[in-house]
């Protein structure tokens, strides 16, 4: 089976447990049975329609993830293993066991698997579900946590986890697994959702909104910015100026060595454009275009954004990196978070401890 199969499986799985009402309806089912038989565009239309018709729900999140995987636009893959082709055969047929409910024949087929090649983290997650599934609470919890000891930051390992604390009741340990969730892989908007979903739970506030950044098309040599259709005034001002201001730099506009102007109040040399990291260009496009956002809001009281709001708070509290690569991941960045975040983890795990889902009391999370 492959990841995002899995994923929408999975997700089904979920939602089951949850809501019953959910579980009758039609759309997730067939998006699976599209992506198994082959047909990847079919999947992707059902996938786009789930997100769309059930917003801010885990269905629609596991649609995002299993979208995302299937037209291979992921933008941190995940880690893999070198198994024999022998252990890869058994894994298969675990994972066929598990998608026929054959808990008990999946279970012994992991083993199996595992037992060839033991080194893949990823393998003995899966195992894991197959035990949640039976409700084997200890064994599925050892076997998420043998995952995770060989691959750490496997982001549906901590979600897993999460799911588990919640089924027992404990909502802070389930908190915990969703923080290193979406540590593990920003633009895992299941592991997003699992955390929403735990901050209320606990008394917190939620200040994170997924953004799709704009489009840069090009039209007889001049850029057209597409926006994202639900952006208000203020946060589509800002996203105006950040793309037009991306583009400029990324194309030498305009001729003279320096770009910004009376949109962003910036200069910069073009040199020094050149020279940067994707990180500091943009952290240096979102500074300009907060500038642009704070104009626009002073002048249009009401027209606020959560998305620049939260990105202004964390450029004061000194956490602007953090917020650039948990809000704001794109191709260019993917590349440098996995060091940044092994080097930086602590204030990542701060930064959505603080900013993006703070509680009244936060429980320590160790990364």
């Amino acid at each position: 089976m492959s990841t995002a199969t899995r994923l929408a499986y999975l997700g089904l799985l979920v939602i089951a447990a949850g809501c019953g009402s959910v579980a009758r309806r039609p759309t997730l089912p067939d998006a699976f049975a599209a992506a198994q038989r082959g047909d990847v565009r079919q999947a992707l239309e059902i996938y786009a329609a789930v997100a769309e018709q059930n917003p801010d729900t885990i269905e629609a999140a596991v649609a995002i993830d299993a979208a995302v995987e299937l037209s291979g636009n992921r933008l941190l893959p995940p880690r893999r293993f070198s198994c024999s082709a022998s252990a890869t055969a058994k894994y298969e047929d675990a994972e066929r066991l598990f998608h026929a409910r054959d808990i008990q024949g999946a279970e012994r087929a992991y083993g199996a698997a595992l037992a060839e090649c033991p080194e893949n983290g990823t393998w003995w997650i899966h195992a894991g579900d197959a035990y949640f599934a039976a409700q084997d609470w200890p064994r599925a919890r050892e076997f998420y946590l043998e995952g995770l000891r060989r691959d750490p930051w496997n982001r549906s390992g901590y979600r897993f986890l999460a799911d588990l604390d919640m089924r027992l009741g404990d909502a802070n340990g389930a908190y915990r697994n969703a923080v290193l969730a979406v540590v593990s892989d920003p633009t895992y908007e299941a592991g997003w959702f699992t955390l929403r979903q735990l901050t209320f739970q606990l008394g917190g506030r939620w200040n994170r909104e997924r953004v799709v950044k704009p489009r840069i098309e090009v039209e007889d040599g001049k850029p057209k910015i597409v926006l994202n259709a639900q952006a208000s005034r203020a946060s589509g001002s800002a996203w105006m100026g950040y793309a037009l201001l991306r583009w400029a730099m990324s194309n030498r506009e305009p001729a003279s060595a320096e770009a910004g102007g009376a949109e962003t109040g910036g200069r910069l040399p073009a040199e020094e454009w050149a020279r940067m990291s994707p990180l500091q260009r943009e952290s240096w496009l979102m500074t300009e275009a907060l500038q642009v956002y704070a104009g626009v809001v002073a002048a249009n009281p009401g027209s606020e954004s959560l998305f620049w709001a939260t990105l202004e708070r964390a450029r004061s509290d000194g956490f602007l990196d953090e917020a650039i690569y948990l809000t704001a991941m794109d191709r260019d960045l993917a590349p440098t978070y996995s060091a940044f975040r092994d080097q930086q983890s602590a204030r990542v795990i701060a930064f959505v401890t603080r900013l993006l889902a703070p509680l009244p009391i936060v429980p320590e999370i160790q990364p």
